[in-house]
């Protein structure tokens, strides 16, 4: 089923020299397919070779080159998809959508629903938002740090209220012979 090739080793129990060109391809061809077994099948490495390549530096940089390239790629894709769609969405809203009318047996344009072109057009820009890693809502927080201020002032105050109050002074309890108490200073 495999077939390895047999390189020069610089010692027993360690990977052979394996060319660049080989490495890249081990790498492009795992980010696509995701399977190491299937790497080795396809370039004929070692399994455990590709295990190995997998925990290198060079293998992650790689790979985030590759991604990032592909992230590219959709991006520029999607922002295509987005210019169509908005061009599309332009024309509808300038010239209606197409209908088919039943009385004349014709079709003809009537107005866009306001619905409709709104969820297109906020689908497609959020989605561009999160390839590009932007923020797709921007929430304000004003309103949140003023409520904290206040719940800190108000603690203050209570903290600084407790530290006021004084202790009540001792008083001296005394029982007499009837066993009613009396309160002496």
């Amino acid at each position: 089923m495999y077939k390895y090739k047999k390189l020069k080793k610089v010692k027993a129990h360690q990977p052979g020299h394996w060319p660049e060109k080989i490495k890249m391809e081990a790498v492009t061809l795992w980010c696509s397919t995701g399977s190491p077994s299937t790497v080795s099948e396809v370039l004929s490495v070692p399994l455990c070779t590709i295990e190995h390549w997998k925990t290198l530096p060079w293998w992650k940089e790689a790979v985030q080159v590759i991604r990032n390239q592909d992230n590219e790629k959709l991006d520029s894709k999607l922002s295509k998809a987005l210019d169509k769609a908005l061009d599309k969405v332009i024309d509808l809203i300038d010239n209606g959508e197409f209908v088919y009318d039943q009385k004349t047996g014709r079709v003809k344009r009537m107005p866009a629903k306001l619905r409709d072109v709104n969820h297109a057009f906020n689908s497609l820009v959020d989605k561009r938002q999160l390839i590009r890693k932007l923020p797709t809502k921007i929430v304000e927080s004003s309103q949140t740090e003023q409520k904290l201020k206040q719940l800190a002032v108000q603690f203050a105050e209570f903290v600084n209220q407790n530290k006021n109050k004084k202790e009540p002074e001792a008083l001296t309890l005394e029982q007499d012979v009837e066993g009613v108490y009396a309160v002496y200073d």
